[in-house]
Order: C-alpha cells, then sequence, then structure tokens
C-alpha cells in the first residue's frame, strides 16, 4: 500500500503534512494496526526514526494523535492505537493489562493507605495525622515504614507519637 493510501480521502492532513519523523512512526504504528499486532514502543520508534533523545518516540505518537490520524488509548504500561482512517486498532501487549483504567499522576487517593494502616492496627484519626497533607506517593514507602515503627512501639507498650 502506498503512503497516499494510508490517508482516508478527504482528511485535510496529506503525507506532505507529516515530518520524516511522523511519517516513518504512523507507517509502524499502522503495519502493526493491519496485522494486528501491538503497537511499537516508544524505543523501537525512535530507533526507526534516528532521534537521539528518548522522549522523541511518545512525542511523535503524541503529534499524530493532535493532527488527527490516531487515537491513542493509554493504559497503565500499555497503549492501544486506533487508526482514525480505517478503524483498525494495534492489539493489546500480550504481558500487559488494560482492564484497568489509567490514573494520572497525582490523581490517586490515600484512601487504600488508611485501609492498610488500619489492618496494622493503626486508629483512623492516627493514620489521618500521619497522613495530612500528603503531597505524592512517593513518600509512601516511609509512611508505610512509619506505621510499622508506631504498631510495634503501639505492641511495645509505647504510645503513638513518641520516639
Amino acid at each position: 500500500m502506498s503512503q497516499a493510501e494510508l490517508f482516508e480521502i478527504g482528511e485535510c492532513i496529506s503525507p506532505a503534512h507529516l515530518t520524516p519523523a511522523e511519517s516513518i512512526a504512523y507507517r509502524m504504528i499502522y503495519d502493526a494496526a493491519e496485522a494486528g499486532q501491538p503497537c511499537p514502543m516508544n524505543i523501537d520508534i525512535e530507533i526507526e526514526i534516528g532521534a537521539s533523545s528518548s522522549s522523541m518516540g511518545p512525542k511523535t505518537v503524541a503529534r499524530l494523535e493532535a493532527k488527527g490520524l490516531i487515537k491513542v488509548d493509554r493504559h497503565h504500561r500499555a497503549r492501544i492505537v486506533t487508526i482514525l482512517a480505517t478503524g483498525k486498532e494495534t492489539a493489546c501487549p500480550p504481558d500487559q493489562r488494560v482492564d484497568l483504567p489509567r490514573r494520572d499522576r497525582g490523581t490517586h487517593s490515600d484512601g487504600p493507605l488508611i485501609t492498610a494502616l488500619a489492618e496494622l492496627g493503626v486508629p483512623e484519626h492516627v493514620a489521618d495525622l500521619m497522613l495530612g497533607g500528603l503531597p505524592a506517593l512517593g513518600k509512601l514507602d516511609r509512611l508505610l515504614d512509619r506505621a510499622k515503627e508506631c504498631v510495634a512501639r503501639r505492641r511495645n507498650g509505647y504510645l503513638l507519637g513518641d520516639r
């Protein structure tokens, strides 16, 4: 199939409006969708387009999406891309789950953490104090270690909050 046939008739974007890197990435994604294969990984796209930066793969895919050529459904560690000209999709990688919705950074709840602390025997009001102002989940390991320490101290007769 020629490159001109990759685009739906009457689309406002033609192959001439794509950069060489976008054309290569589009061809890779198109071929994967036609064959029912998973979407090429970012590193594969970067190698194929000759990029020197590890950010060029996702940026190129994002530009194709912004130009209206593809639709990307992002999941935890996988993406399924639909070629809008044909309606065909890339397959889900066999080792990935796409049944869970993707969560953007910073949108996680501390509810599961409070539940985990409750299972460790930490009262809810103390757990709330421990988690107060939790700016990011990057502190999760430290907080869980602190919770375990508090539970151990409580079992040894110390009051929570004492060091």
